[in-house]
């Protein structure tokens, strides 16, 4: 296959069960994977799609400037918390309930040092 091949049919879908939202969250995780792609396979990707379960619908997204300035920003707040052995602290709200992250992230405790006491009890 030629790098051209390649070119022509890089492009990422990143499924979703629920709908389409709109902060940023889904569109950040889709530029990673995009720049990921670039990197791996050293071409362009200058767009990629979010396909949305409940209205079985796919949404197209331009890899702009700004939303991959905004990506390697946010890889760069994870990587110096992962240096620094930091855990930000959970942000508890409706999308906890079907995260399959909930048991270990525990965001209704009110910090990791209760929830260690009480493990520890």
């Amino acid at each position: 296959m030629s790098s051209n091949s390649i070119q022509s049919m890089t492009t990422p879908v990143e499924y979703k069960r629920g709908r389409s939202k709109a902060d940023d969250w889904d569109r950040i995780q889709l530029c990673a994977q995009a720049m990921a792609l670039e990197e791996m396979l050293n071409t362009a990707v200058p767009e990629g799609a979010l396909f949305y379960g409940k209205p079985r619908r796919r949404e197209r997204v331009a890899l702009d400037a700004g939303l991959r300035d905004k990506t390697r920003d946010l890889a760069r707040a994870a990587r110096m918390m992962l240096e620094h052995g930091q855990t930000p602290a959970p942000e508890p709200g409706p999308k906890c309930h079907h995260c399959s992250l909930r048991e270990i992230c525990v965001p209704d405790s009110t910090s990791a040092s209760a929830y260690l006491h009480r493990m520890l009890d």
